[in-house]
């Protein structure tokens, strides 16, 4: 999304909570019950990242929502945050034998 635009959104204290809420609860799952052992997030994955990440611009775009100028730097921001969560999640969904 366009930062500038959608400024009030994505500093919101709503947005934050969700971000925050779910990375800590991911976290303390991963420390508590989940085994020890961490999923590494290799190349082919972080491409399937980008490719979810340009799919859901040209969503944003269809809707009428403006995105970020350089494409390339949301999609590297994209896995770069999604590098922080995916081996919680995977972990978790292997452990509740939930296929992702």
């Amino acid at each position: 999304m366009n930062a500038e635009k959608y400024r009030s959104l994505l500093h919101s204290t709503a947005v934050a909570e969700l971000w925050g809420g779910s990375t800590h609860i991911l976290s303390e799952l991963s420390q508590s019950i989940l085994p020890k052992h961490r999923i590494k997030c290799d190349r082919q994955m972080e491409l399937v990242w980008r490719k979810r990440y340009y799919d859901a611009v040209e969503r944003l775009i269809a809707e009428g929502i403006e995105i970020v100028a350089d494409r390339e730097a949301g999609a590297d921001l994209y896995v770069a945050l999604r590098r922080k969560w995916q081996s919680f999640l995977t972990t978790l969904s292997n452990y509740l034998a939930v296929d992702l």
